[in-house]
């Protein structure tokens, strides 16, 4: 795994089927999604909002704040020598699209720059993946920007929440009302002590998406 930006660099690839935009991004707009209010502050739904509490810390960011062109609190900076804006919605997570549209229309930006980062109950906790192009998965928050943005073709890092079971090890995919009770649930702190690596990875996974293509960032971290 790398550890420095060094071991991350690349050259350009001439893949022809790559995928997605195969070249370096000049500025990228990392969304997290999550609820607002501090009854929601730990829960395992604002997983994307808590990546990117971690990547302000990381990069030496300066802290998010209420920003009056956007619907949400939005922190500027610089990462690897290129310019990149976290937000925060403010729209609830059902509504996230709103946010989001308006931080890419506002800043004249395509879903081409645009990188998500949401809560995944399909993926273990202590885990993540990357992913393109996919669908909401019943993701109301994702479903909400997929709708809003008319596509689905943006890169998302899916922070795994799923819990193990006993049996065979196979992950507990809550119903109906669970389903809810669970996402909007606070992780224990041993849960919390799981996602420190995760959120040291995904780090280094934002450093590649800048100096790299996605497809081949997908093909390392994946």
């Amino acid at each position: 795994m790398a550890t420095s930006l060094s071991d991350l660099i690349y050259p350009p690839s001439n893949h022809l089927g790559c995928i997605v935009e195969c070249y370096t991004v000049s500025m990228l707009y990392i969304v997290g999604l999550g609820n607002p209010g501090e009854e929601y502050e730990k829960t395992r739904h604002n997983a994307g909002f808590l990546a990117l509490d971690y990547l302000t810390l990381k990069f030496n960011l300066p802290q998010a704040v209420k920003n009056s062109q956007q619907s949400g609190l939005i922190s500027e900076g610089v990462i690897a020598e290129t310019p990149v804006t976290l937000l925060y919605p403010t729209t609830q997570m059902n509504n996230s699209g709103h946010a989001v549209k308006k931080l890419l229309t506002t800043n004249s930006a395509t879903p081409a720059e645009l990188l998500l980062i949401y809560d995944d109950i399909d993926i273990a906790l202590g885990s993540f993946k990357l992913s393109f192009g996919r669908g909401a998965g019943g993701h109301n928050g994702l479903q909400s920007v997929i709708d809003v943005l008319g596509t689905k073709d943006f890169k998302r890092i899916r922070i795994g929440v799923a819990k193990q079971g006993s049996f065979f090890r196979r992950f507990i995919r809550p119903r109906g009302q669970a389903m809810a009770k669970y996402v909007l649930s606070p992780f224990s702190v041993r849960e919390q002590k799981s996602l420190e690596p995760v959120f040291a990875t995904v780090s280094e996974v934002v450093l590649a998406t800048i100096v790299h293509n996605w497809e081949k960032t997908m093909s390392q971290f994946n």
